[in-house]
């Protein structure tokens, strides 16, 4: 298989996007792979790069680019049941401290 970064020329600018073939020297379908609201991560190029070991060239732009090119961010793994729960209770922890988390009567 064949992975790359490229650039998308659009109106608005250019689009970063992942691309990705499989390794046979013929005319394979393609398909347009759309990602979810959180932008054009690791978890969305693996899936690209699945579909494409199935026999496509796939491309997954960043419909966000916009804001600028993706970041590539260290995830946690979250299949771990300890490093979940730890992430998930800082999240609550944050939200909690956050005077935007206050009910509104507290902010009389």
């Amino acid at each position: 298989m064949q992975s790359s970064s490229v650039g998308v020329t659009t109106a608005d600018g250019v689009a970063d996007a992942h691309l990705t073939r499989p390794d046979s020297n013929d005319a394979p379908p393609a398909v347009l792979f759309i990602m979810d609201a959180i932008g054009l991560w690791r978890r969305i190029e693996e899936m690209a790069d699945y579909v494409a070991h199935q026999g496509y060239v796939v491309l997954a732009p960043n419909v966000l680019f916009r804001a600028g090119r993706a970041r590539v961010l260290a995830l946690p793994d979250l299949s771990d049941a300890d490093e979940r729960a730890s992430i998930q209770l800082r999240i609550v922890v944050r939200g909690i401290r956050s005077p935007r988390a206050r009910l509104p009567s507290e902010n009389r």
